[in-house]
């Protein structure tokens, strides 16, 4: 990624360089530099806010909300979320918006909100949408969410997730349901 940029930086290929920064970001992130990973998606964001609000943009948006989430910063993460959201519905990209709604999903869960979080796994790993990426992390919450919940609890969510509609999740994940 190094080397692609300063390949974009020369050339002045300004797209490239915007995704040689979030795969940069995203490299640190899965290594668990949160702090580096966020440099980066942020100097990606940056460059893409000079041409871009699209695609590129919500998708860096979402890893800079995983990076702040893992961190360690719920409420920042949360702003953040919310904004990949609103980015994501604005590309029409549903892939990112689940990737979205997977992200608030954990920060419910870990402020104790388990039953919606639970409802939004339960919905991501149902959507025909979802990239195996997500739905394989989707998968590992909703697990731990159903060994946290009651029988009740759990049917409830799951059906909440299959007779709600893509909006109504969106105003769940917003926090309005």
């Amino acid at each position: 990624m190094q080397e692609s940029i300063q390949l974009c930086e020369q050339s002045k290929n300004r797209w490239g360089l915007g995704t040689a920064y979030r795969y940069l970001g995203w490299a640190c992130l899965g290594a668990g530099q949160f702090t580096e990973a966020k440099a980066h998606l942020l100097k990606s964001l940056e460059i893409f806010h000079e041409f871009s609000e699209g695609w590129d943009h919500a998708r860096t948006l979402n890893y800079l909300g995983e990076a702040t989430r893992l961190e360690g910063d719920p409420a920042e993460a949360r702003k953040i979320y919310q904004q990949t959201l609103q980015a994501s519905l604005e590309a029409q990209s549903i892939p990112i918006a689940l990737d979205a709604f997977l992200g608030i999903s954990h920060l419910e869960a870990q402020a104790g909100e388990k039953e919606n979080a639970l409802v939004l796994c339960s919905y991501i790993l149902s959507h025909p949408a979802s990239e195996g990426e997500t739905r394989s992390r989707a998968e590992q919450l909703r697990n731990t969410l159903e060994g946290q919940l009651n029988p009740e609890q759990v049917e409830a969510a799951r059906s909440q997730a299959a007779e709600k509609d893509f909006e109504w999740m969106v105003r769940l994940a917003q926090g309005g349901g």
